[in-house]
C-alpha cells in the first residue's frame, strides 16, 4: 500500500481515478520523500533481520533448525512479511470503507 495509505484517507473518493492529479505540489514532494524513506527503511529492516537471526541462534533447542524453521517454530514472521501483512490489512480496511 505504501504512501497512498495515509493520503487515501484525506483525498476525495473518485472511483477508478488515479489520485495523482489530485495531489498539490507539496503532496507530490511528500510522495517522493516517502519513497526515499522507504529505501532507508529496507536497509534498517535488513539490519534488524540480521540481529534477529543472531539472537535466534542463542535459543536452546532451535540451533539445529534453519532461520525460517526457527521463525515458524516460534510463530513469527520475517520483518518483510510482517510489513507486507500490515500493508494488506491496511488495504482491506481502506476497501471496506469505500
Amino acid at each position: 500500500m505504501g504512501s497512498w495509505g495515509a493520503l487515501g484517507r484525506e483525498l476525495p473518493e473518485v472511483r477508478g481515478a488515479d489520485p495523482a492529479p489530485l495531489l498539490s505540489p507539496g503532496e507530490a514532494h511528500l510522495e517522493c520523500s516517502v519513497q526515499f524513506w522507504a529505501l532507508q527503511e529496507n536497509r534498517d529492516m535488513e539490519l534488524l533481520e540480521q540481529v534477529r537471526q543472531r539472537t535466534m541462534k542463542i535459543i536452546k533447542g532451535l540451533e539445529h533448525l534453519s532461520y525460517e524453521e526457527q521463525l515458524r517454530e516460534l510463530g513469527l514472521f520475517s520483518f518483510q512479511k510482517s510489513q507486507l501483512r500490515g500493508d494488506l490489512i491496511n488495504v482491506c480496511q481502506y476497501l471496506k470503507r469505500g
